[in-house]
């Protein structure tokens, strides 16, 4: 949480209540409501100093208005949380308190989804149920493809919180303890169960491989089913789906038909040669869904590359761009947990400038490793390193427009917490050039830059660049600007008061 005095102009009942830097805060830092101790990592700016929050509120409430549906800007970040935004995040079911049941039935440990009776406290026996299914699951992942080679089946692996997880409670109870699927899945399936219980722990080395193949596999959230060969290629990847067992046999079957086309176009591919076989392995990857791709088929998509090496078929160059934003986020997703657990800004930035230059090529993505940098920065204080990276930022004029006021943002942020009142001028009149078409990041603003401004002791020009918010008000609202007024012009004389006794 960046200030208590952060404030967005949606769900104010007046715009300009803002102007009088108290109440309707909204904030989205979890750990300013929570009371959490990530809360006090936090750096406050003193109420009685002029700040930018209010500039960087509009900020918050311009990506709003803008429909945007990526990260909003972020409240300064702490040491356990400040990159959420940049994470990978999970989309849970749908927030509205009317249903519980809609998709994409997805549970995390903060989301655990509908509460249902755990697998402990069953309810009553019901035909064709078998209480004691999980037994017959499989929890090695060697065992479970030595299983699958012999008797020529396929793996379904279930990514699960057996203890908490409502939705794998759900999908236990409605369709893996049938009678129904029991025989559907004995026919085939090596049914593979790989549990990340939040109330008993797993013997490590079970707990070991969970934790690499959940990584490997990106599982994000639970219940996660891929359905993989013997190999342990994964071609599917599905969760929850309502209305029994009956109809989650008909879904897999479904899913089984992308094994299917793949095998058909690898198979074609084989009597092929160059660009020819790269086509085909690539329709044979197109069947599948992209995010198991990398986790499965590196070596199809190294194949690929090389087969296309002069990249007539269009191929090269696509899957080397996919591949670098792969291993780019992997990376990223190491920094972020070795940041989280570790605080050493320093081994942080120091791998975030590998980072930049292993990807030069890579534009968007050095753009993301260095918005990533703002963020370490301003946690461990360092204002010239941060300006200087937020202006190579702003030098790119292709540079997206949300991410554009968020790099401003830092940047204002940063000079008013280093005492730098005279050089956020420039950054304010910079960003009412780039902005001049958001009414409400334009008052804002001005209103940040005339506080500025009587900091300084420039009283005149406070007074002038007021007047211009009244011009761009409603006149609803020049009563509270002219009590603003009088809030900074009093402030502004609070030294020279004291320094006089």
């Amino acid at each position: 949480m960046l200030s208590r005095h952060h404030f967005g102009l949606f769900g104010c009942a007046v715009a300009v209540a803002l102007l009088t830097l108290t109440g309707c805060s909204n904030s989205t830092d979890p750990a300013a409501s929570s009371g959490s101790a990530a809360a006090t990592d936090s750096a406050t700016v003193a109420p009685d100093r002029p700040t930018a929050d209010a500039a960087a509120a509009a900020a918050d409430a311009t990506s709003e208005s803008s429909g945007s549906t990526g990260a909003q800007p972020s409240d300064e970040p702490t040491k356990n949380d400040f990159l959420a935004a940049a994470q990978r995040g999970v989309i849970v079911a749908d927030s509205s308190p009317s249903k519980d049941d809609a998709p994409p039935f997805v549970s995390t440990p903060d989301n655990p989804g509908p509460k249902e009776p755990l697998f402990s406290d069953p309810p009553a026996p019901e035909p064709g149920v078998d209480r004691a299914w999980r037994e017959k699951w499989v929890t090695n992942f060697e065992k479970a493809k030595a299983i699958a080679l012999a008797e020529k089946k396929d793996i379904l692996m279930n990514f699960t919180g057996s203890d908490w997880c409502g939705w794998c409670i759900r999908l236990g109870r409605e369709v893996f303890q049938h009678a129904e699927f029991a025989d559907y899945a004995q026919k085939n399936f090596v049914l593979l169960e790989l549990d990340f219980p939040r109330g008993f722990e797993l013997e490590e080395s079970l707990q070991k491989q969970n934790d690499a193949l959940q990584a490997q596999f990106a599982v994000e959230g639970f219940p996660s089913i891929l359905l993989t060969d013997a190999q342990g290629r994964a071609y599917a990847q599905t969760g929850y789906q309502a209305g029994g067992p009956n109809l989650y046999i008909e879904h897999l079957e479904t899913l089984k038909g992308f094994r299917e086309t793949r095998d058909a176009a690898f198979a074609e591919a084989e009597k092929l040669a160059g660009a020819e076989k790269a086509k085909k392995l690539d329709e044979g990857l197109a069947a599948l869904q992209p995010s198991l791709m990398f986790a499965s088929y590196p070596e199809t998509v190294d194949q690929i590359i090389a087969l296309d090496a002069d990249g007539s078929a269009g191929l090269k160059k696509k899957y080397e761009s996919a591949r670098a934003e792969f291993q780019f986020s992997q990376r990223m997703q190491a920094i972020v947990a070795q940041a989280n657990e570790t605080g050493d800004w320093d081994a942080v930035l120091a791998d975030l400038d590998k980072v930049i230059t292993d990807y030069a090529a890579f534009d968007e993505l050095v753009v993301q490793a260095q918005m990533l940098q703002l963020q370490v920065l301003r946690i461990a204080k360092r204002a010239d390193d941060l300006i200087k990276v937020a202006d190579q930022l702003l030098a790119d004029k292709s540079l997206e427009r949300e991410m554009r006021l968020q790099v401003y943002v830092n940047k204002l942020r940063t000079l008013d917490e280093a005492d730098r009142t005279e050089e956020a001028l420039p950054v304010i009149d910079a960003m009412l050039t780039d902005f001049a078409d958001q009414t409400e990041l334009r008052i804002n603003l001005l209103m940040t830059k005339a506080r500025f401004l009587a900091r300084l002791g420039q009283k005149d020009a406070a007074k002038a660049t007021i007047q211009k918010v009244r011009e761009s008000a409603d006149p609803s609202m020049l009563s509270q600007i002219d009590e603003y007024e009088k809030d900074i012009l009093a402030e502004s004389e609070k030294p020279a008061a004291e320094s006089s006794k």
